[in-house]
């Protein structure tokens, strides 16, 4: 009986993370070649996330990040900006009102909000030096936002990503 129990105690600590979806069908420590599968296979559905009437959210193959053949985080970039960028004015508009979609609409709490927000960060400090982090409401989530920079500090790309909810 001591044995029984102490399985069945063990059984979510081995399993945390694999049932967490981060978007759609991809769920966190998924393997690598399944969430390539699932993305080719639903490549329209995939393609875009949408946050208001005119403004979408794209990933695609090489917005998904692994660590040891696992999906650990899945991130997207506003349509049209993946190869060009925004001047900064216009990318903290649409971090602004992402923030406020995932807030108000999907009810993620905000875990913090770094006080130039609206500040481009350097490509090679994402993903978590993003200026805006929120968490989803059954705490399996984490939202990551926030504004890149490719070199030019006058032009940037709103970015966000998601991962699930584990220590850092």
């Amino acid at each position: 009986m001591k044995k029984l129990l102490l399985l069945l105690l063990f059984i979510p600590l081995v399993s945390f993370g694999q049932d967490i979806s981060l978007y759609n069908d991809l769920k966190a420590g998924m393997k690598k070649s399944e969430a390539k599968k699932i993305l080719r296979k639903y490549a329209s559905e995939y393609s875009f996330f949408k946050t208001s009437e005119n403004t979408f959210w794209k990933t695609d193959k090489d917005f998904l990040y692994f660590e040891k053949n696992k999906l650990k985080r899945v991130a997207f970039y506003l349509r049209g900006t993946r190869h060009t960028s925004l001047e900064n004015k216009k990318s903290a508009e649409h971090i602004k009102n992402l923030e406020i979609f995932f807030r108000e609409k999907l009810n993620y709490s905000l875990v913090y909000k770094k006080e130039s927000w609206n500040v481009p960060v350097k490509l090679s400090s994402v993903p978590f030096k993003l200026s805006i982090k929120m968490l989803s409401p059954d705490n399996t989530k984490n939202i990551y936002m926030g504004i890149i920079s490719r070199g030019d500090i006058t032009m940037s790309s709103p970015v966000f990503l998601i991962r699930a909810n584990k220590s850092e």
